[in-house]
């Protein structure tokens, strides 16, 4: 989100940035950043944030309005009713994250996946403009709005100076991201109970109990759990590391994506043991810079980061055709070109 505000702000706009973070108003990289305060509750968040955020968007008065949280809907509706120029930034399915959300009772979740499909359906008729971060989504959304475009989330070429080569270290295997069930970390600390290594683990576990599952597992020795870290901080992991990890479970909102995080391991000169999905070896297979396993057994997922711990010639080979990769072509200022065009398409209509 603050990649594509800077890159706008970057090519001449006045972007202000209205979010719920609890940081207050600040300047970021020529971004106006409107900080609100955040309820903690997940219900009242969904209840009156969206509220508050329309009455701070309201205030900026803007010609163009881009937002990307699917609770923000109705929000780009009223906008849109307004008279103001709206665009939707999907950057997940919707309807098949809710299938997969623990908080939700599974009693409700087909339900709630079908009212959210017809909202979409509903509201993306009356938008301005479509943004999808993956291109399977293209054929659904084509049928609600004629102007619809791909931008993939790849990350900027300026990220990669961030990593220090100098810093690698054999055996080390680091996963950064949302951790929970879904995206493999019992597995992952099974896995590391049976091979001779070092896991760097960053981010935040959600549930928080699920922690406490993950501590109490023999694995868990071979873990060093870094919590929440910025962009640089991050870097600097990667550049540790000899392996990233994307070990994430065949839900619906996983198998067609293209996580951020695949290509960021992939500009850190990392090679990936990733999940078999189809679409995943089809992207990355023809590079050869990940070795891919079932996501749900655990010996799979071992034999595949002891081989490449066996061979650092191989690693080393297989991180730099990914990093060459990202540099040519899974960036962001190949993807960009795309967003800023809409963006002049809407203003001269």
């Amino acid at each position: 989100m603050l990649k594509e505000c800077a890159s706008l702000a970057n090519s001449g706009y006045d972007v202000h940035l209205v979010i719920a973070d609890n940081q207050g108003d600040e300047v970021i990289h020529g971004v106006q950043v409107h900080g609100l305060q955040r309820h903690h509750t997940r219900f009242l968040r969904m209840l009156l944030d969206p509220l508050r955020i329309l009455r701070s968007a309201l205030f900026v008065n803007a010609s163009i309005y881009h937002f990307h949280d699917g609770e923000l809907m109705f929000v780009g509706l009223f906008l849109r009713l307004a008279g103001k120029k709206v665009i939707y930034d999907v950057h997940d399915d919707l309807a098949k994250q809710i299938l997969g959300k623990h908080y939700i009772a599974p009693t409700l979740r087909a339900f709630l996946a079908r009212l959210t499909m017809w909202t979409e359906s509903f509201t993306c008729k009356r938008f301005s403009g479509i943004v999808t971060a993956v291109s399977f989504m293209n054929d659904r959304f084509s049928g609600y709005n004629p102007r619809v475009v791909t931008v993939h989330n790849y990350p900027l070429l300026s990220e990669m100076d961030y990593h220090d080569q100098s810093l690698r270290e054999r055996g080390v295997i680091c996963y950064v991201g949302g951790i929970t069930r879904i995206r493999g970390i019992l597995e992952t600390i099974k896995a590391l109970e049976h091979i001779e290594a070092k896991m760097l683990l960053c981010g935040r576990f959600e549930p928080p109990e699920l922690e406490n599952v993950a501590r109490s597992m023999p694995g868990w020795e071979k873990i060093d759990f870094l919590g929440f870290l910025g962009r640089e901080e991050v870097g600097k992991v990667m550049s540790r590391a000899s392996i990233g990890l994307l070990n994430l479970h065949p839900y619906a909102n996983h198998i067609d994506s293209v996580p951020i995080k695949m290509m960021e391991y992939l500009g850190a000169g990392l090679p990936i043991v990733a999940s078999n999905f189809p679409h995943w070896q089809e992207l990355l297979g023809p590079l050869d810079c990940a070795v891919f396993v079932d996501p749900t057994n655990p010996m799979e997922i071992a034999n595949a980061m002891q081989t490449l711990i066996n061979d650092p010639v191989r690693c080393r080979e297989m991180g730099e055709r990914g990093k060459q990769a990202v540099m040519s072509k899974f960036n962001w200022q190949n993807e960009y070109g795309k967003l800023l065009a809409l963006y002049r398409e809407l203003e001269n209509k």
